[in-house]
């Protein structure tokens, strides 16, 4: 959804300013210079979706997972930080 409203997204692209947002969310912490609030989900051992994490999903039809791109996904109670410019 949020690709379809903006017209760049960190961390799928790379942007210094957005990267900036990211680092100053609450709880933001850098894993590999992505941000993530890890423990997030703390209280749900198999994350906020319990085993239906849309994170084992691309973002594009045929690419990468964002547990096989962003690596602290692997443990479902993190959650990954992002930030966008939004399209006019």
């Amino acid at each position: 959804m949020m690709q379809h409203v903006s017209s760049e997204l960190y961390p799928v692209q790379h942007d210094n300013v957005l990267q900036g947002l990211a680092s100053e969310m609450p709880f933001a912490e850098a894993r590999e210079d992505i941000f993530y609030h890890i423990n997030r989900y703390d209280d749900y051992e198999d994350g906020l979706f319990v085993g239906a994490d849309p994170a084992d999903s691309p973002l594009k039809q045929n690419g990468l997972s964002l547990k096989q791109q962003y690596h602290a996904l692997a443990d479902a109670r993190n959650a990954l930080i992002i930030a966008a410019r939004v399209r006019r």
